[in-house]
């Protein structure tokens, strides 16, 4: 029997000064041939496995065997980047046999597209914005994405960087004055709740945190990609500042292992 092509054994991550584990036992083995799909909510430690795999980060605890003479490969993708949008339309057309999408259809995606982030942009002039990592994927990039559109992205939530170094230097290049919160720690419960006039909110724990009744209530990109996701997502957003939801009655607020009120 050959050997495993990829083989992972106890791996374990742990970061932070409150000893925080991301990842804890985990084993895999790949046969050639095989496929696998590695699933699992925000947050979950996804990208933390994968940044591991590619060699990115080192684990706390455990080992990482590939297979002498294989190597293995990461495909890097910006979530924000109109380039892949138009990749992964051509990709797809492939896949499907059918015809790959005509210049001109993709140029069109993409002026409806600015033309709908002007729009929302406008409305909400300099309101501050404020984003948090169970809401999108890759919540760095959206911020990247709105600054470079004119947005007043103030601050955004997150547990743990899952995104590259690359976007992180260049998001502090960008707006140093960004401020980024960890919702994990009990100490953010501290945090001052007050904003003078109004703050949008993209995210539940941006909405909570921030007392917002001004919020996109998302999951997880809610299945949004692409250039109709952008659009979606502006409309969210458009309707997220025109219209307030009653933030308390929507969240959720997690205490001691139960879901309590305040």
């Amino acid at each position: 029997m050959s050997s495993p092509l990829l083989e992972v054994k106890d791996l374990q991550v742990v970061v932070g000064e409150e000893n925080k584990v991301l990842l804890d036992g985990l084993n895999l083995t790949v046969n050639a041939g095989e496929t696998h799909v590695l699933m699992g909510h925000n947050g979950a430690g996804k990208s933390t496995f994968l940044k591991l795999l590619a060699g990115d980060i080192e684990p706390t605890g455990g080992t990482i065997e590939i297979t002498p003479g294989e190597r293995l490969a990461v495909l890097q993708q910006d979530h924000y980047a109109y380039d892949e949008y138009d990749e992964d339309l051509r990709k797809a057309a492939s896949m499907l046999g059918i015809p790959e999408p005509e210049q001109s259809f993709l140029d069109s995606e993409k002026a409806q597209t600015e033309a709908c982030i002007r729009e929302t942009q406008s409305l909400l002039e300099d309101t501050p914005v404020s984003i948090d990592y169970t809401a999108v994927d890759c919540p760095l990039e959206l911020v990247q994405f709105l600054l470079d559109h004119g947005f007043n992205v103030e601050s955004v939530m997150v547990d743990n960087f899952t995104e590259s170094e690359d976007v992180f230097q260049k998001l502090r290049n960008t707006k140093p004055t960004l401020r980024i919160y960890e919702t994990y720690g009990w100490n953010i419960r501290q945090m001052q709740r007050v904003h003078a006039g109004k703050i949008l909110c993209i995210g539940q724990k941006s909405a909570y945190f921030m007392d917002s009744d001004y919020f996109v209530n998302e999951v997880e990109n809610a299945g949004m990609y692409g250039y109709r996701g952008l659009r979606r997502l502006m409309d969210l957003i458009s309707d997220a500042f025109r219209n307030p939801k009653p933030m308390r009655d929507l969240v959720q607020v997690k205490g001691w292992e139960c879901e309590c009120g305040e």
